[in-house]
Formats: C-alpha cells, sequence, structure tokens
C-alpha cells in the first residue's frame, strides 16, 4: 500500500534521533548533577543540569513534531525546559513547606 507522508525530511531525522538523544540526555544529566550541584549547592545545580539537558532535548522534539527550524525551535526547547524545571520545583521544593 502506498503512503503519502508530507513531512520534510528534516523533521523525520529529528524524529529518529529524538530516542538515541533522550538516552544521551539522561547520561548528561547523570555527568552533570554531581559537579553541578558541588559548584552551584544542591538545587541550584540540578535545576541548572535539568535546563542544560532539556533545552536541546525540547528542541529536537519540537522540531520533530512541528518541522520548525532555527531560533524558533530553540525558543520552544527553552520553554519546555522552563515549564520542566518550574514542575519539578513546584512538586519537590514547594512540598518542604
Amino acid at each position: 500500500m502506498f503512503s503519502f507522508n508530507r513531512e520534510p525530511p528534516r523533521q523525520r531525522a529529528a524524529r529518529r534521533a529524538l530516542a538515541p538523544a533522550a538516552l544521551l540526555a539522561g547520561v548528561s544529566f547523570l555527568v552533570l548533577d554531581r559537579p553541578l550541584s558541588a559548584l552551584l549547592g544542591g538545587v541550584w545545580g540540578v535545576l541548572v543540569a535539568m535546563m542544560v539537558v532539556l533545552v536541546p532535548l525540547g528542541t529536537l522534539w519540537w522540531s520533530g513534531e512541528t518541522g520548525a527550524r532555527g531560533g524558533a525551535a530553540w525558543r520552544a526547547g527553552a520553554v519546555l525546559g522552563l515549564l520542566c524545571v518550574a514542575v519539578y520545583t513546584w512538586v519537590f521544593i514547594g512540598s518542604w513547606r
């Protein structure tokens, strides 16, 4: 059966690269968490490590979903990273009160 996929090749490539990038992001977080926590303190180190890992991953995901390129994809990745950090902060740090 014929299948007509109208997605641009860069969008398909971004979708294919998402699984290996997620694995690499998990390993990167484990590597960055300890040095950044020692440098910036426990809470800030974790939050910065999350941003460093989640912005490129969010950019790749957004590019795979919408086909966005360049600055638009990076802005969307930054927003997704900030949202993830905000939810993490709300759930784990806000629950100490």
